[in-house]
């Protein structure tokens, strides 16, 4: 059997040279990458070792750093606005965190989510001396959270 080349009904286009200078050049894909969000590693694993928050007898597993503010779809909250809590009040049980949402959570648990972010936020603030800028937690008593420490 004789083998002979495809031809093309239409021709290939001659590719363009690569830009000359400082201009970034897009992924094949099309996509745009976004810059990586700096994630503060210390103040989550120093939450982790605090208590659950909501403690009583239904507490189980290990606390975890729940993330509480406002977020879009399909995004975490930012790192600083996190509470201890433990997987039972977090994921798992029936009136949890995640699965009644924080209004109903603060209802049924009897104390502010926002004041307990200030909290530990000041917290982490007078114990590692950096300042939390970034953060808008709403407004919050400064002397009443360096008391709570």
């Amino acid at each position: 059997m004789k083998r002979t080349p495809l031809k093309r009904k239409t021709p290939l286009r001659a590719k363009s040279p690569m830009r000359r200078g400082g201009g970034r050049l897009r992924p094949r894909s099309g996509k745009v990458q976004r810059a990586q969000r700096r994630r503060p590693w210390a103040y989550m694993g120093w939450v982790r070792e605090l208590p659950c928050a909501a403690a009583d007898k239904t507490c189980a597993g290990r606390v975890e750093a729940a993330h509480t503010g406002p977020r879009g779809l399909g995004r975490k909250s930012s790192d600083w606005q996190v509470i201890p809590l433990c997987g039972w009040h977090h994921r798992m049980g029936p009136a949890a965190l995640d699965r009644i949402g924080p209004r109903q959570f603060e209802a049924a648990r009897g104390f502010g989510i926002r004041d307990l972010v200030a909290r530990l936020n000041r917290c982490w603030e007078l114990a590692t001396g950096n300042e939390i800028h970034h953060v808008d937690i709403g407004t919050g008593d400064r002397s009443a959270a360096d008391d709570a420490c």
